[in-house]
């Protein structure tokens, strides 16, 4: 007679690809999750500071801030003002060690996708 077919070996593939596209996503995610800016005024009041980099985000004023230390570490955080984050750089002696980059859009392959797909 026929047998009947389980999903479980679909159900698990399906999980593995969903694990997989997570630890690729957080694989550039090297940076220490508890770095806030509390932390940041502190490493700057003591001269940690080597360079420290602004990325706005599309949601306009927030933006991603990443501090790379003299020890050689790279930490970031978000902030909810770029204008802000910036003025407080430039005030405590780091104008110098400031550089922004743009905002980051997506691809054009991504943007078009949904409407591949459809």
């Amino acid at each position: 007679m026929y047998r009947k077919q389980s999903n479980l070996g679909f159900y698990i593939l399906v999980l593995l690809i969903i694990g997989g596209f997570y630890f690729w996503g957080n694989l550039g995610n090297g940076l220490h999750p508890s770095y806030e800016y509390y932390n940041f005024q502190q490493d700057v009041q003591n001269n940690k500071v080597k360079q420290v980099i602004i990325q706005p985000n599309q949601e306009v004023p927030t933006c991603k801030v990443v501090v790379e230390l003299t020890n050689g570490e790279r930490q970031k955080f978000y902030y909810t003002d770029v204008n802000e984050i910036t003025e407080y750089v430039n005030t405590n002696g780091l104008k110098d060690k400031l550089s922004t980059k743009d905002i980051e859009r997506p691809s054009v392959l991504l943007r078009i996708l949904p409407y591949i797909l459809v």
